[in-house]
């Protein structure tokens, strides 16, 4: 997945930012719900008519905005995203989703937002200092 340039829209701003300022953009959420947060992923992305899974050698932090931007105008509720990783046998498990103003997750229900749904060998370096020790990071 190599990075494209890309115009972010008024809600992905920090993509414009360099490095340490977009670093202060991404923010780790606390993971004292991840398992149930990750089964929920999971059964999202696992059931029919559920968008296919994106394979690849390394996610990068500008493939993460580029979904955000691009499915953003399908996401009226969405006030932010979070990537979430979790482990896998074959490599890393990405989910790309929105959240509401309150930071629940938009992955059910009538309004439910896209859910971006990736498995690679690595992260790119960026990305992978951005989540640190955390599994949940939230792009404001």
């Amino acid at each position: 997945m190599k990075p494209q340039s890309t115009t972010p829209g008024p809600d992905c701003t920090a993509e414009r930012k360099s490095g340490s300022e977009r670093k202060a953009a991404l923010l780790a959420m606390s993971p004292k719900a991840l398992p149930q947060l990750i089964k929920a992923l999971l059964d999202r992305v696992t059931r029919p008519g559920a968008g296919p899974m994106i394979s690849g050698t390394q996610l990068t932090i500008e493939d993460a905005f580029r979904f955000f931007q691009e499915n953003r105008t399908r996401s009226p509720l969405a006030a932010s995203g979070a990537i979430v990783r979790a482990p896998d046998p074959s490599g890393v498990r990405i989910f790309l989703m929105f959240l509401d103003r309150d930071q629940n997750p938009l992955i059910t229900g009538p309004m439910a937002a896209p859910v971006g749904n990736f498995l690679v060998r690595d992260l790119d370096p960026e990305l992978a200092t951005a989540f640190g020790s955390q599994n949940v990071i939230v792009i404001n």
